[in-house]
């Protein structure tokens, strides 16, 4: 699947990384259709960000639709994560 990383001070790259999977009960795999940043990413992009390390994936809120969870969930059509 493809990712935006934080790889240090100024470089931001869309990634092939790995397919998300469930680990927790509570996890659920998505499909996002639409991705943003919030202003606190912008530390990260100025190298700002105490303990930001390299590798890092964003997207702090997005629109998205159901794939998965670990749990039976009511949940279906389109939804906005954060």
């Amino acid at each position: 699947m493809k990712a935006v990383v934080w790889n240090g001070p100024g470089r931001i790259d869309l990634e092939d990384v790995a397919d998300a999977r469930i680990e927790e009960p509570t996890d659920a795999v998505v499909r996002l259709t639409m991705s943003a940043i919030c202003g606190t990413d912008l530390h990260m992009v100025r190298g700002t960000m105490p303990g930001c390390s390299p590798e890092r994936c964003w997207g702090t809120r997005g629109w998205a639709s159901w794939r998965r969870s670990a749990r039976r969930s009511a949940v279906s059509g389109p939804v906005i994560v954060s």
